[in-house]
């Protein structure tokens, strides 16, 4: 079984040309949102009804072009097209770390899918067991679980 981890101190992260891949392909650990959904404009208080606008447009402002009709956020948080945010889902749960189409979009783009403090790799561990990733200040690797105590 393939499953990507993070193989430096940071984090786990994708670039915005890997989030952009993904939402090509529209993969299942790529999460879809309005940009009032996303900066917190659905709350229904009325002191908040107007400050979702004023977030999204100066963020907004400095999103850059990436091609194919999508811009990204200058951090790479999301990536923008059609009045939709796209963001990635699930840094750490087995299934999204082990999705079919992550996999193929790190081993394509290989160093350029690593977002900021990124370094991504597609390993391989036995099938059939059962595992988690394991992170100690984002350097990461996979574990088999186990039972502990204390």
């Amino acid at each position: 079984m393939k499953v990507v981890i993070n193989k430096c101190y940071g984090g786990f992260g994708l670039s915005v040309f890997a989030l952009k891949e993904l939402v090509l392909l529209n993969a299942a650990c790529i999460s879809q949102r309005t940009p009032k959904v996303y900066y917190g404009g659905n709350i229904e208080k009325p002191e908040r009804r107007g400050e979702w606008e004023v977030e999204w447009k100066k963020e907004f402002a400095e999103y850059k072009d990436i091609g194919d009709g999508f811009t990204a956020h200058p951090f790479g948080y999301n990536v923008f097209k059609g009045g939709i945010l796209f963001d990635f889902t699930g840094r750490g749960e087995n299934e999204t770390r082990a999705d079919k189409d992550l996999i193929a979009v790190v081993e394509k783009l290989g160093k350029e899918a690593n977002g900021m403090c990124a370094d991504l790799r597609v390993i391989e561990i036995p099938d059939g067991i059962e595992w988690h990733v394991h992170e100690y200040d984002g350097m990461e690797s996979i574990e088999e679980n186990h039972r502990s105590w204390s």
